[in-house]
């Protein structure tokens, strides 16, 4: 039960990860480089932590 809900809360995680990415970029192609860079960088370091759980979950042993 834990499992699962640790996967399904990291996939939501990527996903704002993405979304932020996405929204940074373009604020940043518009030319306003503070407010592409704030959400860029959280995205960014969203998505590391992502990736960092699934790793430890499957050194664990908890991995599909």
């Amino acid at each position: 039960m834990e499992v699962h809900m640790v996967e399904k809360l990291t996939l939501i995680a990527a996903v704002v990860a993405v979304l932020l990415i996405v929204l940074g970029v373009s604020a940043l192609s518009h030319g306003k480089p503070a407010a592409g860079a704030i959400p860029l960088a959280m995205g960014v370091v969203i998505a590391a932590c992502s990736v960092w759980v699934l790793r430890f979950q499957r050194k664990k042993g908890h991995g599909s």
